[in-house]
């Protein structure tokens, strides 16, 4: 049964590192704001390739540049606006809000609640045999 439990922890460790973090970072950040993209930097590679953005957005008067991290879904180009999402108090943080977090989310919650399942399952397990 302890194989069933360590399959179980590493689901919810799974979960938390896939998607569980960009949700609380979703409730951290909870100041919106447009900005505009700058530019790109593709990823190297074959195949479907990874962007990363550099977008510029104001706060309170304040210009800040940002860059998003790794993103594999969405249409990018200079010029074009994206609702970014910021930090209320330290507004220099912030990130794109994309598609690709909202997958990413559902992905870890998914896996939190796969891994408690595992573990409730190995605990039936073990008063069965």
């Amino acid at each position: 049964m302890i194989a069933v439990w360590i399959i179980g922890v590493l689901f919810i460790i799974a979960g938390y590192f896939v998607g569980i973090r960009r949700i609380i970072k979703a409730y951290k950040y909870r100041g919106k704001t447009t900005g505009v993209m700058l530019d790109c930097e593709n990823s190297t590679g074959t195949g479907k390739q990874s962007v990363r953005v550099r977008y510029k957005y104001t706060v309170n008067g304040v210009e800040f540049i940002g860059k998003s991290e790794w993103l594999n879904n969405g249409v990018f180009y200079p010029g074009k606006i994206y609702e970014v999402k910021y930090h209320s108090e330290k507004p220099e943080k912030s990130y794109l809000k994309t598609i690709d977090r909202v997958i990413q989310g559902i992905i870890g919650i998914v896996f939190l609640f796969l891994g408690i399942g595992i573990i409730m399952l190995g605990f039936v397990l073990t008063t069965i045999i």
